[in-house]
């Protein structure tokens, strides 16, 4: 079952990712990343992830956000090369990764569907600076890539070293915007504080 408005999926026990139908596969390279996560605890940012059958290897995660026909830049090859790590743990489940390679696996499932814009809720919560600069520099291959990247981040660092421009919204209506280059600028403080 695939519900939308509970943003889950249920599995039967035995399935692998494998069984399900492309168009499931499809809707969930669709979604935001918060969505499924190869454990029930992962952390992607602000929202606890949850796949509801955690059996699922890390392969098997990946190959949910498959877009049918595989046509597009971003295969299981592509991800492998830019996550070297989880090629080495494809046959492991989920449950054996740390949270830095769970976020991987939500990243490269979220390609794998080869979107053209990439959705980040606050990718940098949780982690330490070492793996937020693993993450600018995976973020900007991606764009690179050609993939547009849209990040929802209070870490401001890694908002101006991964995008081009910024959006500073407050209780749901913009108030400023600009170049990303120039968030810290007099100009933008204002409207930072807020």
């Amino acid at each position: 079952m695939i519900s939308s408005a509970r943003r889950l999926i249920t599995l039967p026990a035995t399935a692998s990712a494998r069984d399900l139908p492309s168009c499931c596969r499809a809707w969930a390279a669709c979604v935001q990343q918060d969505l499924f996560a190869p454990t029930g605890t992962t952390d992607f940012g602000s929202q606890i992830s949850q796949l509801s059958k955690p059996h699922l290897t890390v392969e098997e995660n990946l190959l949910l956000g498959a877009a049918p026909g595989g046509k597009g830049h971003w295969t299981l090859e592509t991800v492998y090369a830019l996550f070297p790590i989880l090629r080495e743990r494809r046959e492991r489940m989920g449950t054996a990764l740390s949270g830095g390679q769970q976020q991987m696996v939500a990243v490269g499932r979220a390609m794998l569907g080869n979107p053209h814009v990439l959705p980040l809720d606050e990718p940098s919560e949780n982690l330490s600076p070492i793996l937020i600069d693993d993450l600018v520099t995976i973020f900007n291959k991606i764009r690179d890539a050609g993939t547009g990247i849209v990040v929802v981040e209070r870490h401001l660092t890694l908002a101006r070293r991964v995008t081009q421009r910024f959006v500073v919204m407050a209780k749901g209506e913009s108030i400023d915007r600009g170049r990303s280059e120039d968030i810290d600028s007099a100009q933008h403080r204002a409207a930072l504080a807020l």
